[in-house]
């Protein structure tokens, strides 16, 4: 089963860890964020955000991974939402009347 995520977050490493074991980890955690892990040099700092249409993402797989490193992580912030519904919506009947629904 699949369904609508969007998953946004930030996490830095602390000093002393290696490239290639960033890289590693930074593998580990794209795949169960199933998005691109992308340098921010403005803020120095690993970043990601992706809305994904047909997501896998449950934060149940992420902690682990996260939990396994947690040495190694200076700080790691992550959310996640299910878009599982619009809360707000605006559509055209078939009577031609506009219909909203606000919160």
């Amino acid at each position: 089963m699949s369904w609508e995520t969007l998953v946004t977050g930030s996490f830095a490493f602390k000093a002393d860890i290696e490239e290639s074991r960033q890289k590693e980890i930074i593998s580990e955690l794209e795949e169960v964020l199933e998005c691109e892990i992308k340098w921010n040099d403005k803020y120095k700092i690993w970043d990601f955000q992706d809305i994904n249409w047909s997501s896998h993402v449950q934060a149940e797989t992420i902690t682990p991974v996260v939990e396994k490193h947690l040495a190694l992580f200076n700080e790691f912030e992550l959310s996640l939402y299910y878009l599982n519904e619009a809360d707000e919506w605006i559509r055209i009947d078939e009577d031609g009347e506009v219909q909203a629904s606000y919160i």
